[in-house]
């Protein structure tokens, strides 16, 4: 598996409630809309086939695994497998000892799934993007976690439309959504490009407008966190945390027009 999915992994377990983890109790897994925004390749289907022969490749570099490889059947493609109708998922067993931190996602015959993959780096085959890349459909989430996930997915093929929905919460979810795809690390060396100003105008605004003291759901503070601003961008956080809100808030609507988000995308190795 490419080292980037456990980096950006790592990265949201802030986001996840999961600091026992680091206790030495087994962590959650991110929320379904969060695994979407580091996912290449995202489908709903069902295992038709486990594959005999095991398939020994590259895990990260430097060492190697046994992945076995299911044939899964796609009823419905939500982002990177347009007009595919079957693709091949590798997956590993469980870290021999640390399975209770690195449990397996592996496939069964039958199974109904949605599948967050990522292209092996060497293989014809993808892999999930951790172990939790596979939700399994009797999940008693799975109706909620499918609906976010859909939400997420048409927010990174047409992110204008979804930044204009007539929904806040809908409004507020395609801007986290964009905001983390955008700012998660890429795999080798990096550089930062401008998003579209439209679209960066859009992202801060729904911001500006949504509610920073929900009960639940998604807290417009994730997104403002991962933006990067600093005090070049004319953002000084404040003394009292009661204010971080209503400062926040302030800093997006004052500086829509101006502030550009950023996107992280790899460079490319010339040939």
């Amino acid at each position: 598996m490419r080292p980037v999915a456990l980096t950006v992994f790592g990265g949201l377990l802030w986001l996840t409630g999961t600091a026992s983890a680091w206790a030495g109790a087994p962590a959650p897994p991110p929320q379904a809309w969060i695994r979407a925004t580091t996912a290449d390749v995202i489908v709903v289907g069902k295992v038709t086939t486990i594959e005999d022969r095991k398939v020994r490749a590259e895990r990260f570099l430097g060492d190697s695994g046994e992945y076995t490889v299911a044939v899964v059947k796609v009823e419905e493609a939500l982002l990177g497998a347009k007009d595919l109708t079957h693709v091949k998922v590798g997956s590993l067993p469980p870290v021999p000892g640390r399975g209770r931190f690195f449990p397996s996602a592996r496939l069964l015959k039958g199974q109904e799934v949605l599948l967050f993959l990522t292209p092996h780096a060497r293989e014809p085959f993808l892999v999930p993007l951790d172990a939790f890349g596979v939700i399994d459909k009797r999940t008693p989430t799975f109706a909620g976690d499918l609906d976010s996930v859909r939400r997420a997915a048409r927010a990174l093929r047409h992110p204008v439309a979804a930044l204009k929905a007539k929904d806040a919460g809908d409004r507020l979810l395609a801007a986290s959504v964009l905001v983390f795809h955008y700012r998660r690390p890429r795999p080798g060396p990096q550089k930062l490009e401008l998003v579209p100003a439209e679209e960066s105008k859009l992202i801060l605004t729904v911001l500006a407008e949504a509610d920073w003291n929900p009960r639940a759901g998604i807290h417009p503070q994730y997104a403002f966190d991962q933006l990067g601003v600093t005090d070049r961008d004319g953002w000084a956080p404040p003394g009292d945390y009661r204010q971080v809100a209503a400062t926040a808030k302030k800093w997006l609507r004052d500086h829509a027009e101006t502030f550009r988000v950023k996107r992280v995308v790899a460079v490319k190795k010339d040939k």
